[in-house]
């Protein structure tokens, strides 16, 4: 399998430190612990179905280490269909009293041979929830490499949004088809968040021996009034809740259009795949 690092639940973010009186979120973040959740509690079982397919049930909490109070409760479901076809459907009851967190999504390390990411959404420059409306709708493409943003301090960065299905293939075509249900902002990076968050230039970041990829449900705007306060808009927070998204995979072959296997991946998923797209096409 080209994905060969677990798959976890990611709720971290970065700021810059707090100026004058006014806190940042990074402030709030570490101080609930969100930049250091450790998995607890962690259950698995595998389930066979009489029409071939397999179903593995997996759940766990996420703890702050220094309270060991739990700030969210996780659960994935993988169906794997007997046509190729694998569908997680992630849940996570976040638990914070915070105005918002970073993230609530899925990250899992990729083989650095898929370094080929072509995806529909926006694109294809960076975009996120507050700042996405110069970036045009479509299927663009870009190497690993060119999906971050070297920013003189890193940080998070290289988000796009509005994402239906995210392709990352080898040189000659083959790899991984991420469907997102409803859409996802992703973002794909050689470098992991923990070390973005230590270094303090962009020289000194080293490549991981796989690519981090983000596949996320929710992702907090960037704001921008100033760079210390909490200025984010009350619309582009991620507050509170029970968050649930289905994230299709597929295996690519060289010479397949990724639009088409995404269809049949949509074509061919459980009825509860259907389910989470009518329940988001409401919200929307």
């Amino acid at each position: 399998t080209h994905a060969h690092r677990s798959i976890d639940y990611i709720a971290g973010g970065l700021g810059l430190d707090p100026i004058g009186r006014n806190v940042s979120y990074r402030t709030v973040w570490k101080k609930e612990g969100w930049h250091n959740l450790l998995a607890s509690s962690a259950t698995a079982r595998v389930e066979h179905s009489p029409d071939g397919s397999v179903v593995v049930r997996a759940s766990l909490s996420m703890v702050d280490p220094a309270s060991g109070a739990e700030r969210a409760a996780c659960e994935a479901t993988t169906h794997i269909c007997k046509h190729g076809h694998a569908w997680v459907r992630a849940q996570a009851d976040v638990r914070s009293p915070l105005p918002s967190i970073a993230r609530v999504g899925l990250r899992l390390g990729v083989s650095k041979a898929l370094s080929t990411c072509s995806w529909l959404g926006r694109g294809p420059h960076e975009n996120y929830e507050d700042r996405k409306l110069g970036a045009r709708v479509g299927i663009h493409s870009l190497s690993a490499e060119q999906m971050h943003t070297p920013y003189i301090v890193p940080g998070e960065n290289g988000l796009r949004t509005g994402v239906q299905w995210l392709a990352m293939a080898n040189e000659v075509g083959s790899g991984l088809l991420f469907t997102g249900v409803p859409e996802m902002k992703v973002s794909v990076s050689p470098f992991a968040d923990e070390q973005l968050t230590a270094a303090l230039h962009d020289h000194e970041l080293v490549a991981e021996e796989s690519l981090c990829v983000c596949l996320d449900n929710q992702h907090m705007g960037v704001g921008g009034d100033d760079s210390w306060s909490q200025s984010v808009l009350s619309e582009y927070r991620v507050r509170a809740g029970t968050y649930a998204w289905a994230v299709g995979v597929s295996i690519l072959e060289g010479g397949d259009e990724p639009d088409r296997v995404a269809q049949s991946a949509l074509l061919a998923a459980p009825a509860w795949v259907s389910s989470l797209a009518r329940r988001a096409s409401k919200i929307l």
